[in-house]
């Protein structure tokens, strides 16, 4: 779980990353590169539902996937929400 303060910022950082991948699908990306992505995004909502508090590791994790896949400012966001 994440601290429950942060969990509406949280969903809105994973709602704008699904946007980003359908984005970058748009633009013709390879599949490779679009299976990776949906990699990453697929373990956020998974740090959400853990028992014990993941909130650390999954603002660790965004800030990672934001930087591989050139969308820094959805971690931007996230953290100014």
């Amino acid at each position: 779980m994440i601290k429950v303060e942060k969990e509406k910022k949280a969903l809105k950082a994973i709602h704008d990353l699904i946007c980003h991948g359908r984005k970058l699908a748009y633009e013709g990306t390879a599949s490779k590169i679009l299976a990776e992505f949906m990699d990453d995004l697929e373990y956020l909502p998974a740090l959400m539902l853990q028992e014990s508090d993941t909130t650390d590791l999954f603002e660790e994790y965004l800030k990672g996937t934001c930087k591989q896949f050139d969308c820094d400012y959805i971690a931007t966001l996230y953290e100014k929400v």
